[in-house]
């Protein structure tokens, strides 16, 4: 069996899409990505970006006024990664150990987030995690009305920070709105507890770092039926 090429960043400050920054090339869909030094930066014009894993080890990686997207199978995080009026999509697994910072941009993980790191959302983004996020994540409402999507809501167990701006909103995906009771626990100003059970499961989506009281929270339907909670 062939051993896979690990395509290292050789760059300090550099474009994603020049090939001398790497040292097999710029990076394919089959490719093997690591960051250990440097910042680089994806810029518009590159066009698509895939890669089978992407590693950022204690350094940066900026995404920035990209569209189209950057796409990954997994995708291990030690570092920042700033992803600015762009998308980054991880179809798999996703390590989080450092900062992740969405400006109007979209991020999409297809598989488990863990690790403890934070995801700072601000400026309109939108933020979907389709399988479970591990309770060393914190997610933070920045600025700006944003969106978090939860695919399996039973098994986010990070916490929900700065949830301050009316509109800012958490779609609980598989909770249907018509049948699901909604419990509210408020242990201090700044940490509230809403619990989610409709007979079969379960969840418990904590949220700190503001000042909450019950009237902030609000509750509708997504077009699929699913339960929406927003800030008032």
């Amino acid at each position: 069996m062939a051993h896979m090429t690990i395509d290292t960043w050789r760059g300090s400050l550099g474009n994603w899409g020049v090939t001398s920054n790497w040292s097999d090339g710029i990076p394919s869909y089959s490719s093997e990505v690591e960051i250990n030094q440097g910042d680089p930066v994806v810029t518009g014009g590159i066009g698509d970006i895939y890669s089978l894993d992407i590693g950022i080890n204690c350094v940066g990686l900026r995404i920035t006024d990209a569209f189209p997207n950057v796409v990954s199978h997994q995708l291990h995080s030690y570092g920042d990664l700033a992803i600015r009026y762009s998308s980054l999509a991880v179809d798999g697994a996703m390590v989080s150990d450092g900062v992740t910072t969405l400006k109007g941009s979209n991020l999409f993980v297809g598989g488990p987030v863990s690790g403890e790191g934070e995801f700072d959302i601000n400026t309109g983004s939108n933020v979907n995690f389709a399988r479970a996020v591990s309770n060393g994540q914190a997610v933070d409402f920045a600025s700006g009305v944003d969106h978090l999507t939860l695919g399996d809501p039973t098994g986010f167990s990070a916490s929900i920070s700065q949830f301050s701006i009316a509109g800012d909103s958490v779609t609980a995906e598989g909770f249907a709105r018509a049948s699901t009771l909604i419990a509210y626990h408020q242990s201090s100003s700044d940490f509230a507890v809403l619990t989610l059970t409709d007979g079969a499961h379960s969840a418990h989506l904590d949220f700190i770092g503001a000042l909450y009281s019950r009237s902030d929270f609000a509750f509708s339907m997504a077009a699929d039926g699913s339960l929406v909670i927003k800030r008032a």
